[in-house]
């Protein structure tokens, strides 16, 4: 492992660092590249803040890194994850040394009505489990629910899942605990599909677009980031 080649990869919005676990492990990768699998503000098992902003996860990029006495990085990340790549390596030029963005474009979408509407769902579907208090279902209860809203959607209902406290003391039949911070990612959705468009990164930088996601003309890519490469 070239450990002078350190890498931070974060998750998407509902996401934890699991997700990018096998492939970060694949010898193509870790060979060239030491993966630092980092948790963002108000997900899995990181800490829960009021503020979900991009400003404020970059911000937490840049104490991890020094936390770890990373002097110069390359930021990977997914959706929202994406986001904070892109905003962290703007914001902070002289601490990155390359950016990809997987699934997330450098252009803000809060007024793209369908951007996260499915994570949306989701996020309210947890909120109103969140909110029964007399009794509080289980966890069991709780993906059933969530079986039956979705109308079976696997992709969705495994949002439900992974966004559970689970492991010792925690078991099916125990009352449903989420791990993500629901408050903060419903009252700040509106932030998720923001970017500030002024932004610039002149350093090598690589936009991955999956064929189900949605892309954009090459320029909105090269007015952020000026040595983007179309491929």
């Amino acid at each position: 492992m070239n450990v002078e080649k350190p890498m931070i990869v974060l998750h998407g919005l509902l996401g934890s660092k699991v997700n990018w676990r096998t492939l970060c492990t694949i010898e193509g990768i870790s060979k060239y590249r030491k993966c630092l699998l980092v948790e963002q503000r108000n997900h899995a098992t990181s800490d829960h803040h009021g503020e979900h902003s991009y400003e404020a996860l970059s911000d937490d990029i840049i104490r991890f890194a020094d936390k770890h006495r990373l002097d110069k990085f390359t930021i990977m990340g997914h959706s929202m994850g994406g986001r904070t790549a892109m905003t962290t390596a703007c914001r902070y030029p002289d601490r990155v040394d390359g950016m990809i963005s997987v699934d997330s474009a450098p252009k803000n979408e809060q007024d793209l009505h369908a951007f996260g509407s499915f994570a949306e769902r989701v996020i309210d579907f947890m909120c109103d489990i969140d909110a029964q208090t007399e009794p509080k279902p289980t966890m069991q209860e709780t993906l059933d629910a969530a079986k039956s809203f979705f109308d079976g959607q696997a992709q969705l209902v495994t949002l439900v899942h992974r966004s559970l406290v689970s492991g010792p003391g925690y078991g099916p039949s125990d009352p449903v605990k989420f791990s993500i911070n629901l408050k903060a990612l419903k009252t700040q959705f509106a932030n998720i599909p923001y970017f500030d468009e002024t932004l610039r990164f002149h350093g090598p930088a690589l936009n991955i677009v999956g064929g189900r996601s949605r892309m954009y003309e090459f320029s909105v890519y090269q007015k952020v980031f000026p040595n983007y490469k179309e491929s």
